[in-house]
């Protein structure tokens, strides 16, 4: 299993962008899966960008949200998080 760091370092607030995460520490070409664990790091603002009328699967091992960390959605549609943690709306 594989933990996936934040870092925002590619496209602004997208998920499958693997510039955007680090792997047990390192950059390694890949975004988090469903099997994956992934943090959200202390401090950070993470402001989410996916296409009007697209969903946004959000679906991991585990997701870990720290201390002082946000997390924005746009300001269209609606946000449903499941019981499972992910964005299904």
């Amino acid at each position: 299993m594989a933990v996936y760091t934040w870092i925002g370092n590619g496209s602004v607030g997208n998920l499958t962008d693997p510039a955007n995460w680090t792997v047990n520490g390192n950059a390694n070409g890949t975004a988090p899966s469903g099997t994956d664990d992934v943090i959200i790091p202390e401090n950070t603002t993470l402001s989410l960008s996916y296409p009007t009328g697209n969903t946004l699967d959000l679906t991991y091992q585990s997701l870990t949200i720290q201390t002082g960390a946000t997390i924005t959605f746009p300001t269209y549609g609606t946000v449903i998080i499941d019981a499972l943690g992910r964005v299904v709306s």
